[in-house]
């Protein structure tokens, strides 16, 4: 089985994803804009799709953006590629970025651990209790 790793993608915080970057020793961790395999503008169905057919890992993508959820070819783009995807709940948008980022790294060994055990495939990472919990 292939490795997990952790897609953030341009709608994350790049702080936060380049801290969880350096603090994670056990897991790839990558963002968008780091990744040669997409341009700036990239679809979201694109990211999804070309993740998904990434043999060398299994690839959980992390996000802001809740609308991939609720829009048809993302959803469905999330189901044919089999990805793992985790997207920030409302209450992080009431944050400024030292709360975002103190809260997420707390929530970061449940993340972990979600991705690697649970057989649900999209979760809510909820800011007021750093509750995640199944989506959809």
């Amino acid at each position: 089985m292939s490795q997990l790793a952790f897609f953030f993608d341009r709608c994350f915080p790049r702080p936060i994803a380049y801290m969880i970057a350096q603090y994670e020793s056990r897991y790839h961790v990558r963002f968008l804009d780091d990744d040669s395999r997409f341009r700036t503008d990239s679809p979201d169905t694109e990211i999804i799709q070309t993740l998904g057919d990434d043999s060398n890992y299994r690839w959980v993508l992390l996000s802001a953006d809740a609308r991939i959820t609720r829009r048809p070819a993302e959803r469905a783009a999330l189901s044919g590629a089999g990805i793992k995807f985790f997207y920030c709940g409302r209450a992080w948008f009431k944050m400024d970025m030292h709360e975002q980022a103190w809260k997420f790294v707390r929530s970061w060994p449940s993340i972990v651990e979600i991705a690697e055990h649970h057989k649900q495939k999209i979760f809510e990472i909820e800011g007021t209790n750093l509750k995640i919990t199944p989506s959809g």
